[in-house]
């Protein structure tokens, strides 16, 4: 795990590392809501808590089981650098607690985000990260018609736009 003992915590709180997602890595506390689970997940990430991640994710019997050492494996080489919460709340159609997000990373030099809507479930007493499916996010829309190159400026000065304002662009 990297030296986070002074710096902000990864999970965008605010705190030192130290006094926000460290205790729940070492296992002196246990996440008791969903948004503080993601949070805590995100952090162990960043940090390289990979036992974490492995002990707050329910894997039910007959599934492949999710071991530290694959989750290192996954994630070599990602850069972590923002977590962004959109919402939060209870899916009854799951029967589960959801919060929705999306993470910013750096891959090969190339900024990437994974945006997913995460459940978690209570199981014996202790909530768990329980699996999630990506966000559908919504493709930007231009609010104005596309200016073609032979149509008229839109600045009004009766010239072809690539003559005018498109000449530059």
């Amino acid at each position: 795990m990297s030296d986070t003992t002074m710096t902000t915590c990864p999970c965008g709180s605010g705190k030192s590392y130290e006094e926000c997602c460290a205790p729940y890595h070492r296992e002196e506390r246990w996440p008791e809501d969903p948004l503080t689970m993601l949070r805590t997940r995100y952090c162990a990430y960043a940090v390289g808590a990979w036992d974490y991640l492995e002990r707050t994710a329910w894997q039910e019997e007959g599934e492949e089981a999710i071991t530290a050492s694959m989750l290192e494996e996954r994630a070599s080489g990602l850069d972590w650098r923002r977590l962004a919460i959109l919402g939060s709340g209870r899916d009854e159609e799951e029967g589960c607690e959801y919060v929705d997000y999306v993470a910013d990373y750096i891959v090969d030099g190339v900024a990437r985000e994974l945006a997913e809507h995460a459940y978690f479930r209570p199981v014996e007493g202790r909530l768990y990260y329980t699996g999630g499916i990506p966000l559908a996010r919504e493709p930007i829309r231009r609010e104005s018609p596309k200016v073609g190159r032979n149509d008229p400026c839109p600045c009004g000065s009766g010239k072809k736009y690539k003559k005018c304002c498109g000449k530059n662009a």
